[in-house]
């Protein structure tokens, strides 16, 4: 499978929020952590939301949510009338196309897709 690449959407007038899930602490991996903090200066156009942040804000001011299964962000979204998507890349387990009426995408190639017909 190909590698997706963030540079795929280069030149684009895109920005990626990313929520993570708690506050990044002591307790987290030291990779995990440099992760964050390689994308938050290399890639500009990449947000990370605090994680005590409103929500709800963020969801109005978004054109595609996409969220990882099976979160209760997306059925915010949902309720908001965005577009919003599932999506993952474990192939380990069998997913329906579809949960509580959203769709699940779990090939990079379709996401990609999706994120250029909204860009």
């Amino acid at each position: 499978m190909e590698q997706f690449s963030y540079e795929y959407f280069s030149g684009a007038n895109i920005k990626l929020k990313i929520k993570i899930k708690r506050e990044v602490s002591k307790m987290h991996s030291q990779k995990y952590v440099k992760l964050i903090n390689d994308f938050s200066s290399q890639y500009k156009w990449i947000d990370f939301i605090n994680p005590k942040s409103e929500i709800i804000k963020e969801l109005r001011s978004s054109e595609l949510v996409v969220c990882s299964p099976f979160t209760t962000v997306a059925l915010m979204a949902k309720y908001l009338e965005k577009k919003v998507i599932y999506f993952s890349t474990a192939k380990n387990y069998f997913m329906k196309k579809t949960h509580e009426n959203i769709s699940v995408v779990t090939d990079e190639k379709k996401l990609i897709k999706i994120i250029k017909k909204i860009i």
